[in-house]
């Protein structure tokens, strides 16, 4: 049987692992503690939502691909930002 996805699902994935890459890269750049402290606290939110949430939808292969993708990216970065993930 075909796997078959909800757009707005993936949609929502794409737009929350943009926003976590965003945060982090903020965050690598801040020279204020607390604007870095903030920032890689947004990103490892939307993280920790992407990890949840990409096992509660149906998604195609090319989706899941994608997803790891962006997934792998963004726990590179957090790790860069001395984050346990």
């Amino acid at each position: 049987m075909a796997r078959t996805s909800n757009p707005v699902a993936i949609e929502f994935l794409r737009t929350e692992a943009q926003t976590a890459h965003v945060f982090a890269n903020i965050a690598s750049r801040a020279e204020d503690l607390e604007k870095k402290r903030r920032n890689v606290d947004n990103a490892r939110k939307g993280y920790d939502t992407l990890l949840y949430f990409c096992n509660q939808f149906v998604l195609t292969k090319n989706e899941q691909d994608e997803l790891q993708t962006q997934i792998s990216e963004l726990r590179r970065l957090l790790t860069n930002l001395g984050e346990k993930v």
